[in-house]
């Protein structure tokens, strides 16, 4: 199995599910859960996810045909909750650094962060995180 090719493939299905729903999370949660289930069952992939992840963070924003917040942020949030990965929130931290757009800069990538806290107050947009499931330490 080509791990990117599938990786891309889960996270068009989010991004599809997400503009179809109009940003619907319950419809969104679904998706990410695959993604994140994908993750977890190739630890071997690590180091590609990692690359897969970091290609994510630098998509972080909103889209500019509709102002809609590209599906990047809720993949990167949901996804680095559970696997606290120390090389995406050091990349989340290096783009917020570098990023212009104050939108973007001080509300998207801050919120994003955040899923690496230890009270994270998007855990309740996500049926998963909000029944109380903790991070695991990767």
């Amino acid at each position: 199995m080509d791990l990117a090719n599938e990786f891309h493939r889960l996270v068009g299905a989010a991004q599809d599910a997400w503009l179809m729903s109009r940003g619907d999370f319950r419809t969104l949660e679904p998706r990410l859960l695959d993604l994140l289930q994908f993750v977890v069952s190739h630890p071997d992939g690590r180091p590609q996810f990692v690359a897969l992840f970091a290609e994510l963070v630098s998509q972080i924003g909103f889209s500019r045909s509709n102002g809609v917040v590209r599906v990047a942020t809720q993949a990167v949030e949901f996804c680095m909750r559970e696997l606290q990965w120390p090389e995406i929130r050091f990349a989340l931290e290096e783009r917020r650094q570098a990023e212009k757009d104050p939108s973007v800069k001080n509300r998207l990538l801050v919120g994003v962060l955040n899923a690496y806290d230890a009270d994270w107050h998007n855990a309740r947009l996500y049926a998963y995180y909000a029944r109380g499931r903790s991070p695991t330490k990767n």
